[in-house]
C-alpha cells in the first residue's frame, strides 16, 4: 500500500520533503536529515516561501551559529539569484542597534517581512510533524495558528504556552539544530514549539483533524 502525503493526507506521497526545509542549512548538511513522504504539490522545496523563511531564520539565528560566515554567504547567493526577493530585503532594511553577545548595543539592520510566507512554512512543518507523532495526517482542513514567540504580547498566554510545552520532552532532529515539543489534549488539539538553531522559537496551535471532530 502506497503511503499518502504526510502534509495533505490525500495524494500519494511519491516524493520526500525535508522537515524543516533543507534550504535553512549550509553545507555540509547534517547527517540523516529528516524527511516525510509528500506529494509533489505539497513538497515545496525551493519555493519562494522557503527562500523567504531561509532569510528570516538566517537573520534571526546567524549570530548564534558556528557557521555564521556560511549562513551569510548562503543568504547572499539566494538574494543574488532571486532578484525580486533581494529588492524586497534591501528596500525594507532599516538601521538600528542590537545587543550582540552582551550588554553593549551595536549597529544592526532590521528587515521586515510579510508574515504570510512564514506562517505557510511553519504550518507545513507542523502538519508534517503531526504525521510523525500520530502516524496519520493532520490534513489541510484542520486550522493551524502560528506566532513567533517573542511577538506574543499577552503574559498569560506566554505562561500557558511555556507550562504546556515544558511538560513534554523535546524531540531533536538534524543533529539537534531543530528541536520541537508538542502537547496534545484529550480532544486531539495540539500546541507546538519549534526551535530553530537554538535561537528562533515559533509557536503553533493546531485543531484536531477534521475527521476526528466529525467522528468524535
Amino acid at each position: 500500500m502506497k503511503k499518502l502525503c504526510a502534509i495533505c493526507g490525500m495524494r500519494p506521497g511519491t516524493t520526500s520533503d525535508h522537515i524543516p526545509p533543507k534550504g535553512l542549512y549550509t553545507k555540509p548538511y547534517p547527517r540523516n536529515m529528516h524527511t516525510v513522504p509528500a506529494c509533489p504539490k505539497c513538497n515545496q522545496g525551493g519555493s519562494l516561501a522557503d527562500e523567504i523563511v531561509k532569510i528570516m531564520i538566517g537573520l534571526s539565528t546567524g549570530e548564534a551559529r558556528g557557521d555564521q560566515s556560511l549562513v551569510i554567504e548562503s543568504m547572499q547567493k539566494t538574494l543574488a539569484a532571486n532578484k525580486k526577493l533581494g529588492r524586497k530585503v534591501f528596500q525594507s532594511a532599516q538601521r538600528t542597534f542590537h545587543h550582540f553577545n552582551g550588554p553593549i548595543l551595536r549597529p544592526a539592520v532590521v528587515v521586515r517581512f510579510n508574515g504570510k510566507e512564514y506562517r505557510e512554512v511553519i504550518i507545513r512543518i507542523v502538519r508534517a510533524l503531526y504525521w510523525v507523532e500520530r502516524g496519520s495526517a493532520l490534513g489541510i482542513a484542520a486550522k493551524v495558528t502560528v506566532d513567533a514567540f517573542e511577538q506574543i504580547e499577552d503574559p498569560g498566554q506566554v505562561a500557558l504556552i511555556q507550562t504546556a510545552l515544558n511538560s513534554t520532552q523535546p524531540k531533536h532532529l538534524n543533529e539537534s539544530t531543530f528541536v520541537y515539543r508538542v502537547v496534545f489534549d484529550d480532544a486531539g488539539n495540539s500546541i507546538w514549539g519549534l526551535m530553530f538553531f537554538g535561537t528562533h522559537l515559533a509557536i503553533a496551535s493546531a485543531d484536531a483533524p477534521a475527521h476526528s471532530v466529525a467522528g468524535g
